[in-house]
């Protein structure tokens, strides 16, 4: 099983990317800030924070979706600690100005990805990899 913790928005119009990825084989999908309860979530960092940080620790992979340029602070942080932890990352920036925003993230990893698609293929194939179904194109005869 691969374990990759979503870094990216999370509500709203904003967060409707986490709605685009589906149900993979050999994939858990960790979303930070998922059913977080009382009425205004976005102030209960005594409860996502500590949670949180303890995905990044769990996930294999960190899929990063840096799709705009405003806001951010609470991605790069999972990023860096990502970075920190020698987790693998997934950068996901559709644009060139987009990337110019998150340069130092782009600058911190191998490749950087410009959609969401192109990202979760990468996703697909490090869970074969992982659970030992990927075969070689010889033992598919």
């Amino acid at each position: 099983m691969l374990y990759v913790y979503l870094a990216g928005p999370v509500r709203g119009r904003d967060g409707a990317w986490r709605e685009r990825i589906p149900d993979l084989a050999n994939v858990c999908f960790m979303h930070p800030g998922a059913q977080l309860p009382g009425a205004d979530v976005e102030r209960r960092s005594d409860i996502y924070g500590p949670a949180d940080r303890l995905a990044v620790r769990k996930c294999d992979l960190l899929l990063a979706n840096c799709d705009r340029s405003v806001g951010g602070h609470g991605t790069a942080l999972e990023i860096g600690m990502a970075l920190a932890l020698g987790k693998e990352i997934v950068l996901v920036c559709p644009t060139e100005d987009i990337r110019h925003t998150w340069r130092l993230a782009c600058a911190c990893v191998p490749i950087v990805y410009d959609s969401l698609e192109s990202a979760l293929e990468v996703v697909r194939y490090a869970a074969a990899q992982v659970s030992g179904t990927a075969r070689c194109a010889a033992d598919q005869v």
